[in-house]
């Protein structure tokens, strides 16, 4: 065998080789260590895997707060030993046939992909092929993909930021790419040059992570092998110049390479400014009047069908909020219908149905709140069905409204239409100075996100 430069190894077979490594009784019992290297790898493939500090290994794999400090805490250390060790022991007996090799020099949380060519002249003579041999061949093949499946299915179950895993708490999907339940888009921090988000100045990260608290929003983290057809990568350019950075931000379409949505910006050289931009164009880009939702808004309304595109019935019923016009108004309606009728356990669809319904004058809103409490039945997270149902506890003047407000905010205090809708409602049960914050924090929100 001869060693081959790893920038040459194909992508999937990197990921092969992480898989088997993760499917080894080295790494089964010890998820944290598995979590790293999957993180590590992401990065690496990804081009970002100089820039990993042990702040950023701290904070989005192993648990830490924000407050981590690498001088005091050792822990990232620690487990970089305990892992560059874990990956000896498994290429020295499960791994040592592996013809790709990935390790973690000492230095750093890089990895590094060793591969190896066969040798024509190492090569064994060619074999006949009996029915004995092809059995055997059958069934390593079904034993390997089965390994590769139980590596995802792992490696989906750490619970941290990973490949293939989602942040924010939402519902997701088992592969990457497989998941056609409804929703309004997907969105995926890239990288934005010249900005160094390992040191906290974490804009798109913070921006997509935010993104996550809003309903039918799926959030992805890390490499994304197959990108779903309603992927958007969050990007950019980012020029110092003394106090502040001046950035270029894009959203970008996965697979087409679209530009959705620019925004010029002129922020301070600070963490917790760059922090909170993040979380105020969180809601302008996946908001209700955002690019992502607005992209999915076809030529001609009337035409669709709920059934095949749920995605763009979720469009045109934006578009139809914001509008008195009947035709849209009956073609969110229409389309709504035949996709509720297909998918009923879409709690995305019915939210939709019931906001329709609570937002048009003479909606049947006995329906509304049935659509709603079946929302928050299958995602009990979704603050739009808990705004609907909030605002039917305080017409009748229930006291339920209060404890449905307080889930709201739990779920998404990001939002600032909600923000306020649930400030008028404390104002009405009394509430001011609760009332008053709620309004103090939508207001913050729908700042511009540029340096003061």
């Amino acid at each position: 065998m001869r060693e081959i430069p790893w920038q040459d190894i194909p992508r999937e077979k990197v990921m092969h080789a992480l898989r088997r490594v993760l499917v080894s009784e080295e790494f089964k019992t010890s998820p944290q260590l598995a979590a790293f290297l999957s993180f590590s790898v992401s990065r690496t493939l990804d081009g970002r895997g100089a820039l990993l500090k042990a702040y950023t290994v701290a904070t989005e794999v192993l648990g830490r707060h924000a407050d981590f400090d690498p001088q005091t805490d050792p822990i990232v250390r620690v487990e970089a030993t305990r892992l560059r060790r874990a990956l000896e022991h498994y290429y020295l007996g499960e791994g040592r046939d592996d013809p790709v090799r990935i390790t973690m020099p000492r230095g750093g949380y890089a990895i590094v992909v060793h591969g190896r060519d066969e040798d024509p002249n190492e090569r064994p003579p060619i074999e006949p092929e009996t029915p004995r041999r092809r059995i055997i061949k059958t069934a390593k093949a079904a034993w390997s993909a089965g390994r590769d499946a139980i590596a995802i299915l792992s490696l989906a179950g750490f619970g941290v930021t990973s490949i293939l895993l989602f942040l924010g708490g939402r519902p997701a999907a088992t592969e990457t790419g497989s998941d056609t339940r409804p929703r309004y888009g997907a969105i995926l921090a890239g990288t934005i040059a010249g900005l160094p988000s390992d040191d906290g100045f974490g804009l798109a990260d913070t921006l997509v992570e935010t993104a996550g608290h809003f309903d039918g929003i799926s959030v992805f983290s890390g490499m994304v092998p197959r990108p779903p057809d309603d992927l958007y990568v969050v990007e950019g350019v980012a020029l110092k110049e003394m106090t502040h950075y001046r950035i270029d931000l894009k959203l970008r379409h996965a697979t087409t390479g679209r530009v959705v949505w620019t925004r010029h910006l002129q922020l301070k050289a600070d963490s917790d400014h760059m922090r909170l931009a993040g979380r105020r164009l969180a809601h302008i880009v996946v908001g209700r009047d955002g690019p992502i939702r607005a992209d999915a808004m076809p030529a001609k309304a009337d035409g669709v069908s709920g059934r095949d595109a749920p995605r763009s019935c979720l469009a045109v019923t934006d578009a139809a909020l914001r509008s008195t016009m009947t035709p849209l108004l009956n073609a969110a309606r229409r389309c709504l219908d035949e996709a509720i009728a297909v998918r009923s356990e879409s709690p995305i669809l019915l939210t939709a149905s019931a906001t329709l319904r609570h937002h048009l004058a003479g909606g049947d809103l006995d329906v509304a709140e049935q659509e709603a409490k079946m929302a928050i039945s299958l995602d009990p997270g979704n603050a739009e069905a808990l705004n609907i149902l909030a605002e039917h506890a305080i017409a009748r003047g229930e006291a339920t409204a209060l404890e449905l407000g307080e889930k709201l905010i739990a779920a998404n205090p990001y939002d600032p239409a909600l923000l306020r809708a649930e400030a008028k409602r404390r104002t009405a049960m009394g509430s001011t100075a609760s009332a008053a914050q709620l309004l103090a924090d939508a207001t913050s929100l729908e700042a511009s996100a540029e340096a003061d």
